[in-house]
């Protein structure tokens, strides 16, 4: 028989248990928000701390570091950097000869073991020939400075497919790759520190670089992802990861002549500059690096409304030019 009373209990039954799932995730919602309040509160209070009080970069002396694009340009300075602290160094670029310069005159300088590699990154099987030999003729690696990229810069409604897809292969699927090939080694051993070179245009996107940019963003989401998933497991107590955001910096003639003929008259950076940052960085355990002489700007500008950014790019000679190239 219908029985009114037996509907009413239903939906006051129904009611009730929304209203608990409602309290429940009310509570989880404030007891997260004030972990992060919490954490934030001494993330910022320890950022404070070491403005006056640096931290002590850590000993990384015997250690082996493999930097690939290393023949040239930045990666060579970090080469050089890294000899400084005393790091063995593998030497790793397509270019086999600016390798084994670079490795000799690192040999010349300092009192370290160096060794050049050939191998084209966007190559999966090279990447894992290269592990191999690394660990034959050297050892296992405690450091990965992954540099090796390319800069292109174009209007990307006249880019060639080809030249997007390299460009991606390089700076993206490359970056992935190495890490994927050395990361299991460095957890296995409880040791490692992985530093990734992605762009200011992260920080301040720019036109005529939009695929090149989105790379650079690309390598920042693997990077931060990549942090996360290591910090479940507490696995980022002893893998440490950086990430380093450089300015304009002087590392390839036709970027230098092309930055002059725009009249880009902002600082340029010079390899040497950034590698000492970017290593002091990673060796006090920065997750992020900034190398700027405008960094204030840099981030400024992202803060701009979309109006104002149209009218400050259209605004732009240099940007102009390049667009019009």
């Amino acid at each position: 028989m219908f029985n009114i009373n037996d509907i009413n209990h239903q939906q006051y039954t129904a009611a009730g248990a929304n209203n608990k799932s409602l309290s429940a995730l009310i509570w989880k919602f404030t007891y997260w928000f004030m972990v992060g309040l919490t954490m934030s509160i001494i993330e910022t209070a320890t950022y404070i701390y070491h403005l006056f009080i640096p931290r002590t970069p850590a000993d990384v002396s015997k250690q082996l570091a493999l930097v690939t694009g290393g023949g040239n340009g930045m990666g060579r300075a970090f080469c050089f950097r890294l000899a400084k602290e005393k790091c063995d160094i593998a030497v790793v670029d397509i270019d086999y000869q600016s390798a084994l310069r670079t490795a000799s005159d690192i040999q010349e300088e300092y009192k370290v073991k160096c060794r050049a590699f050939q191998c084209d990154i966007s190559d999966y099987a090279a990447v894992l020939e290269l592990k191999n030999k690394v660990e034959l003729e050297m050892r296992p690696i405690d450091i990965l400075v992954n540099n090796a990229g390319l800069l292109y810069m174009s209007d990307f409604l006249t880019s060639d497919m080809k030249d997007i897809k390299r460009v991606v292969d390089v700076n993206v699927t490359s970056q992935i790759m190495v890490v994927h090939t050395f990361l299991p080694g460095m957890h296995e051993r409880k040791r490692g520190r992985i530093l990734t070179v992605a762009s200011i245009t992260v920080i301040n996107p720019m036109p005529a670089a939009v695929v090149y940019t989105g790379t650079k963003f690309a390598v920042e989401g693997f990077m931060s992802c990549l942090f996360d998933e290591l910090a479940v497991n507490n696995n980022d107590e002893y893998i440490k990861l950086t990430t380093l955001y450089p300015d304009f910096t002087h590392t390839r003639k036709e970027l230098s002549d092309t930055l002059d003929h725009i009249k880009y008259d902002f600082p340029r950076l010079t390899p040497e500059r950034v590698a000492d940052e970017a290593i002091h960085g990673m060796l006090t355990g920065e997750r992020r690096v900034v190398v700027s002489d405008i960094k204030i700007a840099h981030y400024f500008l992202r803060l701009y409304p979309d109006r104002a950014r149209k009218y400050l790019m259209k605004s732009m000679t240099e940007i102009g030019q390049l667009l019009k190239k």
